[in-house]
């Protein structure tokens, strides 16, 4: 017992020698913090999907609405052609989109079988997020108070055509009333 606490006050001695000692246990501490956060978690039965659909057209990363900004956006260059006067713009989409999110894969076998989960990467309390692939469009609307005139009605068109790369048909354009 002797023997033991002289290895410890010796262990303590050196340690005090130590310059930033406070840092170099802070660290320890933090990576026994990490080991154990790890283990627990790695035998857990929660699985994250790789593609999770959204359930709305939320930009995770900026939290903006994605079919309000480019409705605006359309709006205001709409009502820059020609005769179309005050625009307002209505996109529908097939299908809501779908986030690509980061994750880590664990395994672990559990009575003779591998079991495989994916848990989401976190970077400042959010998930990281890989790529975000926008839904078709179904159509588009435009009302304008130029819309009844064929020539306007037919630039908004191929304004819409040009800047949502879509067919003539998934657009249709009505005078504003």
């Amino acid at each position: 017992m002797e023997n033991l606490k002289k290895k410890c006050k010796d262990l303590w001695a050196k340690l005090k020698t130590v310059k930033h000692i406070e840092l170099v246990l802070a660290v320890g501490a933090i990576c026994i913090l990490v080991v154990v956060y790890i283990s627990v978690t790695q035998f857990t039965d929660k699985t994250s999907a790789v593609t999770q659909s959204a359930p709305s057209l939320q930009t995770a990363a900026t939290g903006g609405d994605i079919t309000t900004e480019v409705e605006s956006k359309l709006e205001a260059i709409l009502s820059k052609i020609e005769g179309a006067g005050e625009v307002k713009v209505m996109i529908t989409f097939k299908s809501t989109p779908e986030i690509k999110t980061a994750n880590t894969v664990n395994e672990h076998t559990a009575g003779g079988a591998t079991v495989t989960t994916l848990q989401p990467v976190f970077t400042n309390g959010s998930v990281v997020i890989l790529a975000e692939e926008m839904p078709e469009i179904e159509g588009v609307i435009v009302v304008a108070k130029g819309g009844g005139d064929m020539k306007t009605k037919l630039r908004i068109i191929q304004a819409c055509q040009a800047v949502l790369d879509l067919k003539g048909k998934t657009i249709e354009v009505f005078p504003m009333g």
